[in-house]
């Protein structure tokens, strides 16, 4: 992108950074949105658009690195912004098909753009791949600990949490704290999503 200040943008596109426009349509996600990201240093926000014309007007103007959208109809959009503008790298929030990538509400959404980040370097060849198959090669280059995989094992065993920490040599309050930071690590909503993760992306078998 230049290094210009776009008429309608939040801010000036600086190089270094990662820019995103974000489309959704509760203002209170927009400002969530804002407010996740203020402050921090990779990653921009260049305008917040709750109007599909304005949006499409903008984007005719400057093309962001991402674009976030969280709608009813957030498909559909995609589909067609896809369709009218090719490279345009897009994020679908809490939606595991459909975009390029998903983000989820359950962990810190710098967290989860620093994951997206190396898929969208590794240029167009990545944009055929839809948000469901890029979702879960992103969980097999997270970082699960030998631990954390034995305690995947024995839930797809069908034990319970007192029953898998007795075989951990951990406390019940310790598992549970435990399976909160695997949770948020592979962005899954509860313990039946966990093992979905798990089995896809061959954590377990």
């Amino acid at each position: 992108m230049d290094e210009k200040l776009f008429r309608g943008l939040n801010r000036p596109i600086s190089k270094g950074n990662w820019n995103l426009m974000v489309f959704g349509e509760d203002p209170y996600f927009i400002k969530s949105i804002d407010k996740d990201l203020k402050g921090t240093r990779k990653f921009q926000i260049l305008a917040n658009f709750s109007n599909l014309i304005e949006l499409e007007t903008m984007l005719e103007q400057v093309e962001p690195d991402f674009l976030l959208i969280w709608h009813r109809e957030q498909l559909e959009i995609a589909s067609n912004l896809k369709r009218k503008y090719p490279t345009l790298f897009i994020i679908l929030w809490n939606c595991l098909s459909g975009g390029d990538a998903s983000c989820f509400s359950n962990a810190p959404l710098e967290e989860q753009l620093e994951k997206i980040v190396p898929l969208k370097t590794f240029g167009t060849v990545m944009f055929s791949i839809q948000g469901e198959k890029m979702y879960y090669e992103l969980v097999k280059k997270t970082t699960v600990t030998p631990r954390e995989k034995k305690m995947l094992q024995f839930l797809s065993y069908g034990f319970d949490y007192n029953e898998i920490a007795s075989r951990l040599d951990l406390t019940s309050g310790t598992l549970k704290m435990y399976m909160k930071n695997l949770r948020d690590k592979l962005n899954a909503r509860d313990k039946t999503h966990l093992l979905a993760i798990a089995f896809r992306t061959g954590l377990v078998s």
